[in-house]
């Protein structure tokens, strides 16, 4: 069951498709791509993803893509 916060996160959740996190690997900034995912019985949470087409754009050309 959803209380009032999570109603309203849910009516904005698909205006926010993905959101570009930078983390560091020690050596070089490492971009991944954080989805907010619902699921009815455990709640929002974060799926993020360090593999994709986006990702190894902006790792060719990061300010390109910015």
């Amino acid at each position: 069951m959803t209380n009032a916060a999570e109603k309203f996160l849910l009516s904005l959740k698909d205006l926010f498709l993905w959101t570009i996190l930078t983390t560091t690997n020690n050596l070089r900034p490492v971009p991944r791509i954080a989805h907010l995912r619902h699921n009815t019985q455990i709640g929002f949470y974060y799926f993020a993803e360090h593999l994709s087409s986006k990702i190894a754009q902006i790792e060719k050309n990061p300010l390109a893509t910015i």
